[in-house]
């Protein structure tokens, strides 16, 4: 196992300092999503995630929280930002439903340059934004698109607030390991 970590941090380190192929080379697939040169690139120093890294940490925290947890369901990224950001449910709705658990999460990146955590309270109904800068405009946006997916699937009413009560981004990239780290 320590070899195969050597390996890997060698070949993440040869990615970011000495590649010089296409950076949509395929690298690998991380629970059925694959994986481009570009995606590892994300990964560097000073760097803001992207959305196929975020969603392929969310598959390794959802397969772990699964196997301990049937009771919160992990959303990946382009489905959540769907709902969040008024563009549908991409038909993930009618295969699973949210009533089911106690607690949904989704990771929203909002005009691709910034990451926000959503956590839906199913029983209460409510929904509280996690923004690492405290910066989110789009609260009453994001409250009338969830109420719009809410009210076509016939779940009710929600509220949706933001939470004051997580630390504050002190950079411009790190908004999405914030969101992973409330995954966690």
């Amino acid at each position: 196992m320590a070899l195969m970590k050597h390996k890997t941090t060698d070949l993440v380190q040869a990615i970011w300092t000495k590649w010089e192929g296409s950076t949509e080379e395929k690298m690998g697939l991380v629970h059925g999503l694959t994986m481009y040169v570009a995606d590892i690139a994300t990964l560097r120093p000073g760097e803001e995630l992207n959305d196929q890294i975020i969603n392929a940490y969310i598959s390794i925290i959802k397969k772990k929280t699964d196997q301990v947890n049937q009771t919160m369901l992990c959303v990946s990224s382009p489905i959540i930002s769907s709902i969040m950001l008024g563009k549908g449910h991409m038909g993930w709705s009618k295969k699973q439903d949210i009533r089911d658990y106690d607690v949904v999460i989704g990771c929203v990146n909002e005009k691709s340059c910034h990451s926000v955590t959503f956590v839906l309270d199913v029983q209460h109904r409510r929904c509280v934004v996690m923004d690492p800068p405290h910066k989110t405009k789009s609260l009453r946006l994001n409250s009338k698109h969830l109420n719009s997916f809410s009210k076509t699937m016939g779940y009710g009413e929600w509220q949706l607030s933001s939470s004051s009560d997580v630390p504050i981004q002190q950079d411009f990239t790190s908004c999405g390991i914030f969101c992973l780290k409330v995954y966690e």
